[in-house]
């Protein structure tokens, strides 16, 4: 399914109060109406609390179209700030999502 198609159904979700988890359980069960051949892999971000990951691999066990799921062990949030607006951490933008040593170019 598209990008812009997904977008453009969270956005019509989102003017219905439509909750994430039946967004997610409607494009999953799309995807199997869809017929589409194996393997699918799902890429979800962390979930907010265990509850929120009990249903949303509830949802895809359910489905039984996934293959494999993938979360990054980390949120993609901005820079936090302090109350004046200046980044509260003091680590250079070029350094920020990366793990071990960098060799020097």
């Amino acid at each position: 399914m598209p990008v812009a198609t997904i977008q453009r159904m969270k956005r019509v979700f989102s003017k219905n109060h439509i909750s994430n988890d039946e967004i997610f359980r409607r494009l999953i069960f799309g995807l199997k109406r869809a017929n589409l051949s194996k393997p699918i892999f799902v890429r979800i971000s962390p979930q907010e609390s265990l509850q929120d990951m009990h249903t949303t691999a509830r949802i895809m066990r359910k489905s039984g179209i996934v293959s494999a799921v993938m979360i990054p062990n980390s949120w993609s949030v901005a820079m936090p700030l302090d109350d004046l607006s200046k980044p509260i951490l003091n680590v250079p933008l070029e350094k920020i999502g990366q793990s071990g040593p960098r060799e020097n170019q």
